[in-house]
C-alpha cells in the first residue's frame, strides 16, 4: 500500500511541477537539503513543504488510494485541512488558502522564494 502511495505522490508531484496543489509553492522531495540550499534558507524553514500525497477524498470517508483522488500537497497544507474543526473539501480550502497567501499569511517570508 505504501509504495503505491508514493508512486502515486511522485507522479502528482511532477505532473504539478512540484507545485503543491493547495498553495502553489515548490514542494522537495527527496532532498531537504539541496532544496533549502537552492533557496538559500534552513532545512527548519522547508521542513514544511515536504511532498505528500494528499487524499482529495480522505480514506476514512471511502476515499481510495488512486490516481483520481491523490495529489501532491505540501506537508502545512495537508496537515493544516486535516486538523482542521470543519474539515473544507478540496476547492474550497484551495481558495482559503490563496486568501491566507493573498494576504501573506500562510507559510513564512522565509518560504517566498518557493511561491507561485
Amino acid at each position: 500500500m505504501r509504495k503505491k502511495l508514493n508512486c502515486i505522490r511522485s507522479k502528482k508531484w511532477k505532473l504539478q511541477n512540484g507545485r503543491c496543489y493547495y498553495c502553489g509553492f515548490l514542494m522537495w522531495s527527496g532532498n531537504q537539503s539541496l532544496f533549502a540550499k537552492t533557496l538559500g534558507v534552513s532545512t527548519a524553514c522547508v521542513s514544511r513543504l515536504q511532498c505528500t500525497a494528499e487524499h482529495l477524498n480522505a480514506r476514512s470517508d471511502g476515499g481510495l488510494d488512486s490516481d483520481a483522488n491523490i495529489v501532491a500537497a505540501c506537508l502545512h497544507c495537508n496537515r493544516t485541512r486535516h486538523k482542521a474543526a470543519t474539515i473544507l473539501g478540496p476547492h474550497p480550502y484551495r481558495l482559503k488558502v490563496q486568501d491566507r497567501i493573498s494576504a501573506g499569511k500562510w507559510h513564512p517570508r522565509c518560504l517566498w522564494g518557493a511561491a507561485p
